[in-house]
């Protein structure tokens, strides 16, 4: 329970918990989070009670009076302690956000699958340390050799992101020349999984921009069907929400190429 000094209004939280540096610790925690204005009644601004969240947690809702914040814990991997960071009104960062059925809807700019937002890999090998996929991406050999792969027909690569958002796109960067089928599937709690994107039937190269029907997301799995090269799927760069415009005129170097290897004609973002 924290007690502000004032009723203030406030649309933004952001806490933590104590195994914050105990990244190879898959510890997950579900919670929710209701405020008053006097400390008698009560309203339920945040209800992650039933998803797996880990980590920081950067807490959006509709702007509201508020002078108790109460968090009450209801499910944890380990024995945890919430530790708030920020309490305020963010004007700041408001453009990047919208709130649909209480979770967040990031918007251009607001990247939720870094390591900076405390996206992880929980399944899958790093060829250089224990997250290449969920760095910062900038164009260089360096980066373009650090990845994240797996096996084919192994149980393919899964990112687990702090918090569960509500999403319709991302981005893939495939690793050099590659020329690689995959599908993405995306789950609210690491069991039940939907088929978001199904690139089974085509070689893809590079860059690969992906839209679907927007929907709650916690996991994101990628899995690996065939590479012309051999039988290892290597994926440099996950970008989620994607950061490009899609009713652009940017022409994306996707390069699909067909069953035989041979590139076809760069795709159009429409």
């Amino acid at each position: 329970m924290v007690k502000l000094n004032t009723l203030t209004t406030i649309n933004f939280l952001e806490i933590t918990m104590w195994y914050e540096e105990k990244i190879n610790e898959f510890t997950n925690f579900s919670y929710h989070i209701e405020v008053s204005i006097d400390g008698q009644v009560w309203d339920r601004v945040i209800d992650h009670s039933n998803y797996n969240c880990r980590s920081f947690q950067r807490l959006w809702f509709h702007p509201r009076l508020v002078r108790y914040i109460h968090i009450v814990g209801t499910k944890s991997t380990a024995n945890a302690t919430f530790i708030f960071w920020q309490v305020k009104y963010n004007t700041e960062d408001m453009h990047k956000v919208e709130i649909q059925n209480g979770l967040v809807v990031p918007k251009f700019g607001y990247i939720v699958s870094s390591e900076y937002m405390r996206a992880f890999v929980i399944n899958g090998e790093n060829n250089s340390n224990n997250g290449s996929l969920v760095e910062r991406y900038q164009e260089s050999q360096a980066r373009n050799e650090r990845y994240t792969y797996h096996m084919l027909g192994s149980a393919g690569i899964v990112v687990q992101l702090a918090q569960p958002y509500i999403l319709s796109s991302m981005r893939l960067l495939l690793r050099g020349d590659d020329a690689c089928s995959y599908t993405v599937d995306a789950s609210v709690d690491n069991e039940d999984w939907e088929r978001i994107v199904n690139k089974s039937d085509e070689l893809t190269q590079s860059w690969q921009v992906l839209k679907f029907t927007p929907r709650p997301i916690l996991y994101i799995r990628i899995t690996g069907v065939k590479c012309a090269a051999g039988n290892v799927f290597r994926v440099i760069y996950l970008e989620v929400p994607a950061q490009v415009t899609f009713d652009s005129n940017v022409v994306e170097v996707d390069r699909a190429v067909t069953n035989d290897g041979r590139p076809t004609k760069r795709l159009k973002i429409q």
